[in-house]
């Protein structure tokens, strides 16, 4: 006989436990405290097996009677109903520890086990950092394009927008390896191409007026902070590499003698070796450095800590100091200089280009020759750097005639 809520609720405990059945397999057990437990009994190739399906009150009987018949029909699959439940109860745990934070920590990982750059460590860091308070508990394969956005406009109207394209752009990265690992199944951080207000045109602040570079030239020349970080500005100025292959350089790195520093591919974004020519304005330069940080595996040794480069701030900072601030020049901003005026000048694009470290894509992925126009960079760079000189010694006698 079919059960009842009103016979379900007349049942009473006995010394033992005792069952009633509903049929199909649904089975009721009372037990001698007085709880009632819905179960369901089938067999499945052979051999009899059960599964509980909840309590009652808290599982009704017409609930108890459709979990039953869910079980019936992955039965009717030739599936095991038991097995199917561990499946998705280990789905769902795998799906609830999954969040966005932690996949985002796996993706950072395995950059890191890539090679990556830590600038470029450091900065996914930072994207991580602010979506974490909005996004970083939400599971990935629950994440909607709606939270998303939300997380990414608040750096958006508080004036980061680029912050928040490249949080944007990081999302994705993630959500990628998600899917690839089966934890997600769509990148609703795609959904949001175009959706974010576009950074503002531009690159990194750079002068490239002569007049006013021999001006800051002077003003680096006089600056009366950490002799390491004057010396060091002053030589971004001349070899215009990036910021942190300058601040990160070894001492080993460089052949005075020959006139060459040579970047190992691990520090370079392009993850491919760069030779620098020294001129002998730089290779005075360095000499004047060594002085002060030879003893050091880093030519930018930090004098907090002499076993790391100074900080990545540093640079800024000192030309901050000096009234230069990040809307008229920053440090990366030399490459611009350097660009500009050896354009404007005529010299060799593709020498131009090179000793930037601007290499097509197809060269990255076939040959590649680190030491390609090294005589034409040699005399490009020479004569770069007697031109600072020369719009150094103009600002110097401009400021004395003031």
């Amino acid at each position: 006989m079919k059960l009842t809520d009103r016979t379900i609720k007349a049942l009473r405990p006995k010394d033992h436990a005792y069952k009633k059945a509903d049929g199909k397999g649904l089975t009721l057990l009372v037990n001698a405290d007085g709880g009632k437990h819905w179960r369901f009994r089938y067999r499945f190739h052979g051999r009899e097996k059960m599964l509980s399906l909840g309590s009652f009150p808290d599982v009704s009987l017409s609930l108890a009677r459709q979990k039953r018949d869910e079980m019936r029909r992955v039965l009717a699959l030739g599936l095991d109903p038991s097995v199917e439940r561990k499946k998705e109860r280990l789905r769902a745990a795998f799906a609830s520890s999954d969040t966005f934070e932690q996949m985002a920590s796996a993706y950072i990982a395995k950059r890191q086990a890539e090679g990556a750059a830590p600038r470029t460590l450091k900065k996914q860091k930072t994207f991580l950092g602010a979506l974490r308070a909005d996004i970083g508990a939400i599971p990935i394969s629950a994440l909607t394009s709606e939270q998303l956005l939300a997380a990414l406009q608040k750096h958006e109207t508080r004036g980061k927008r680029t912050l928040a394209n490249e949080a944007r752009a990081f999302a994705s990265r993630v959500l990628q390896l998600a899917i690839a690992q089966g934890r997600a199944s769509r990148n609703v951080a795609d959904d949001l191409r175009g959706a974010l207000i576009a950074p503002l045109p531009g690159g990194h602040a750079a002068i490239t007026c002569p007049k006013e570079l021999g001006r800051l030239l002077a003003c680096i020349r006089a600056y009366e902070g950490e002799t390491v970080t004057s010396l060091c500005l002053e030589i971004l100025a001349h070899v215009f590499v990036r910021p942190s292959e300058l601040r990160e350089a070894r001492w080993d790195e460089f052949d005075l003698e020959k006139g060459l520093w040579r970047i190992p591919a691990i520090r370079t974004k392009l993850r491919r070796e760069h030779i620098v020519p020294l001129s002998p304005q730089v290779i005075r330069l360095l000499k004047e450095l060594r002085r002060h940080t030879g003893n050091q595996a880093f030519i930018a040794a930090s004098s907090v800590k002499p076993d790391q480069p100074i900080s990545d701030m540093t640079f800024n900072k000192a030309l901050r100091s000096l009234g230069f601030d990040r809307r008229h020049h920053v440090a990366h901003g030399f490459r611009r200089t350097a660009s500009t005026l050896l354009n404007e000048q005529g010299y060799n694009r593709d020498w131009i280009e090179r000793q930037l470290a601007h290499v097509e894509r197809n060269k990255v992925r076939g040959a590649y020759n680190a030491a390609e126009y090294l005589d034409g960079r040699r005399r490009m760079m020479c004569e770069w750097s007697s031109y600072l000189g020369e719009l150094l010694d103009e600002a110097q006698k401009a400021k004395r005639k003031q």
